[in-house]
């Protein structure tokens, strides 16, 4: 199990590993390692893994390079758990400039909700391949949108950052859309699921597809799954 936390006060991130055989055996002490960095800052989420990976990936979100104005960059990192746990910090893969959200608005004039920071929210790696998604300002800065992003983890580089293999967004032109989580399945369609409001709908719950093989950075019409009720 892998857990990380960022910490407020330094500019650093927490990574515990811990072995899930000890837990299940009830052992009275629980050995763990523990690793702390500047690297691990942004909010950093460990991937949802499927499989028989010989590895755990990390990604965050709110890096910058190139001297670029805005956040430009996801870093993604890795954990060899045998022998030992070790972490390693693979670098960066370059992506479209994005910035944090707006308060997101909701009816009658009452007071807009929080829309938290733009990093990653969760991250699934399965098949080879890293998905993750966040909440950011829609280009014309009036809304929150939700940016995804499917990732080749050799492609991180500390020297010179590489490309996503697709990254796309979702937005409306009235609804802002933020908090997203997504998951994989084993055949490659992807589900992401936000929440929505505008000044004239509660918040609600909803959700978008993308199926195997579609048009690069492309999804499905967004479905609205639970009105908002106050």
């Amino acid at each position: 199990y892998y857990v990380t936390a960022k910490m407020m006060g330094p500019f650093q991130g927490k990574l515990w590993v811990f072995p899930k055989t000890s837990l299940f055996q009830h052992s009275a002490t629980i050995e763990f390692s523990e690793f702390r960095s500047t690297t691990l800052a942004q909010a950093t989420q460990p991937a949802h893994s499927f499989g028989d990976a010989d590895s755990e990936y990390l990604v965050s979100a709110n890096w910058t390079i190139d001297q670029g104005a805005s956040p430009n960059a996801l870093r993604i990192g890795r954990v060899q758990a045998l022998p030992t746990p070790h972490y390693e910090d693979l670098g960066f893969v370059a992506v479209q400039p994005y910035r944090a959200p707006f308060q997101a608005p909701q009816p009658n004039g009452a007071r807009p909700l929080e829309v938290h920071g733009q990093g990653v929210l969760n991250a699934v790696f399965r098949d080879g391949r890293l998905w993750t998604a966040q909440h950011i300002r829609t280009d014309d800065g009036q809304r929150s949108q939700i940016g995804w992003y499917e990732l080749d983890p050799a492609e991180a580089s500390l020297t010179e950052a590489g490309a996503p293999i697709q990254e796309g967004r979702v937005s409306d032109p009235s609804l802002s859309f933020y908090y997203p989580s997504l998951m994989v399945n084993r055949d490659g369609h992807v589900m992401i699921g936000f929440s929505g409001s505008s000044p004239n709908t509660f918040v609600g719950g909803y959700y978008t597809v993308r199926e195997r093989g579609s048009a690069s950075g492309s999804t499905q019409s967004v479905t609205r799954f639970k009105d908002g009720l106050g």
